[in-house]
């Protein structure tokens, strides 16, 4: 099979993307990658062969501001979650919600739903029309205006306009 060059870059950006994202998950730890190589390898395959081509059009300042953004909150929330798994009442009220989209189809909306789960006390369970059912450690918690401010930080990404 003859790779293109767009194909060749599409290869590129998602083995760079999972590539981040193992880096962040798994910190220092160099003795990680000689898991993650071929971890990383092969979701970048499984990608290119079961999710459609995706119009990525991100430019390097904006990842980075992205970057900035999601690690900062990850951090936070990690410490977060650590309290309340340690605070003898545990002061957890885990429950599901249904987050509304705003961004429109494709890519960018694919994207929300995985860094959603990325983020401690969250998980993307499915999706359902027009909405994302996300289940949550606490849904005391702003979980929803928390979604929604990544939701921004997507469509910055992305440098495309919210729905209304």
């Amino acid at each position: 099979m003859m790779m293109t060059t767009s194909s060749l870059k599409e290869t590129v950006m998602r083995f760079t993307l999972f590539g981040l994202l193992w880096a962040i998950l798994i910190g220092s730890d160099w003795e990680g990658w000689l898991f993650g190589i071929p971890v990383i390898t092969l979701a970048t395959y499984i990608s290119l062969t079961f999710v459609p081509r995706l119009a990525w059009k991100v430019r390097p300042f904006n990842l980075f501001r992205f970057l900035v953004y999601f690690i900062w909150h990850a951090f936070s929330g990690g410490i977060d979650v650590i309290y309340r798994a340690f605070h003898p009442h545990l002061p957890i009220s885990p429950g599901f919600l249904n987050y509304e989209f705003r961004l429109p189809p494709g890519s960018a909306r694919v994207f929300l739903t995985f860094v959603t789960s990325l983020l401690p006390g969250t998980l993307s369970s499915f999706l359902k029309e027009e909405q994302l059912v996300i289940h949550a450690l606490d849904i005391n918690l702003p979980v929803s205006q928390q979604v929604l401010k990544l939701e921004e930080q997507v469509a910055k990404l992305f440098g495309i306009r919210l729905l209304e």
